[in-house]
């Protein structure tokens, strides 16, 4: 009996620190997810509802999309700026992808 007890321990343990750690990640992407709204929002040329449609639309999409998204939306300049969010965002989504795998 002491025996499973101690596995089933080790495993809890390391079963609350993968989960720790997917809390983090999912936590760092909705920060990086709403820094790049907030950049995106800033522009004159889009108001309201219509801007944040075009924001969620990002969502779901591969970094080539994202990038074509803003580009075709914001313009090259602002796809530019924020290229490196949008690189993070793509590394979180692989390794959150990996814990859904498990």
């Amino acid at each position: 009996m002491s025996i499973k007890r101690g596995i089933d321990q080790i495993v809890g343990k390391k079963q609350t620190g993968m989960q720790k750690q997917y809390e983090d990640m999912q936590a760092n992407w909705r920060d990086i997810r709403n820094k790049l709204d907030s950049i995106l929002m800033r522009t004159n040329v889009l108001k309201g509802d219509e801007i944040r449609k075009r924001c969620q639309m990002l969502d779901g999409q591969s970094l080539e999309e994202r990038q074509a998204h803003i580009a075709a939306n914001w313009g090259q300049q602002y796809a530019a700026k924020v290229e490196p969010l949008l690189i993070q965002l793509r590394s979180i989504e692989k390794e959150l992808s990996k814990f859904n795998q498990e």
